[in-house]
């Protein structure tokens, strides 16, 4: 399963991880970039501020569940597939994941999450 990150790490091994800083058309070409690569998974940094994460979640998810985004020989995954099942993957099956990097503690991490909802993070 291909899996793209959307933070930055200091590790060379993982070009693709873009962070917060990034603007938002960094952050569509980096995420378009991926898609035509063949990457269904997306890891977004979480914790800065909910209206910045709520912002940068849409955007990236209004390319990752966008089949025109999809390379010409790709097919959109069935969402309701048993491999994606209870990943909260869009319509052509593609998951956000996010990474908070342990800042919480559970009850705030279930309050910032239900914050989250509508990007469906995962």
């Amino acid at each position: 399963m291909a899996r793209w990150v959307s933070y930055t790490s200091t590790s060379s091994q993982h070009p693709g991880r873009f962070h917060s800083g990034y603007n938002d058309e960094k952050i569509a070409g980096l995420t378009r970039e991926a898609l035509a690569a063949g990457f269904n998974h997306f890891k977004m940094k979480v914790g800065a501020g909910c209206a910045d994460d709520l912002r940068r979640g849409r955007l990236i998810r209004s390319i990752i569940d966008d089949p025109k985004y999809l390379p010409p020989s790709v097919e959109p995954r069935n969402p309701n597939s048993e491999s994606l099942k209870g990943k909260n993957a869009g319509p052509t099956g593609s998951v956000l994941m996010i990474d908070a990097n342990q800042v919480w503690d559970v009850p705030e991490a279930i309050d910032y999450v239900t914050s989250l909802k509508e990007i469906k993070p995962w």
